[in-house]
């Protein structure tokens, strides 16, 4: 279950979520590493390991990560954390 978020300034990241993620109260938002996305390595065990204690998933792609590249010029950072504080406050 893959979903686009739109963010404030016109661009977007992809925010994909583990089966039944809407109904558990028990979540967590996984976020990737420079260079990587929600389809990496480490993404995918932390997700398995979470999902495996009964927590729902939701694996934040950045910016230009999942594929396809930015609406605006600019891309995302260590320090860039808008994207993520957008959806956390979504899933409250």
């Amino acid at each position: 279950n893959i979903e686009r978020i739109i963010t404030p300034d016109g661009d977007f990241f992809d925010v994909e979520y583990s089966n039944g993620f809407e109904i558990l109260d028990a979540i967590v938002v996984i976020s990737h590493g420079l260079e990587s996305n929600s389809k990496g390595e480490l993404v995918t065990n932390f997700a398995q390991a979470f999902l495996s204690k009964g927590f729902g998933c939701s694996l934040v792609n950045y910016r230009g990560c999942s594929g396809e590249p930015n609406r605006r010029l600019g891309a995302y950072h260590l320090g860039f954390t808008t994207d993520l504080k957008q959806i956390t406050s979504l899933l409250k």
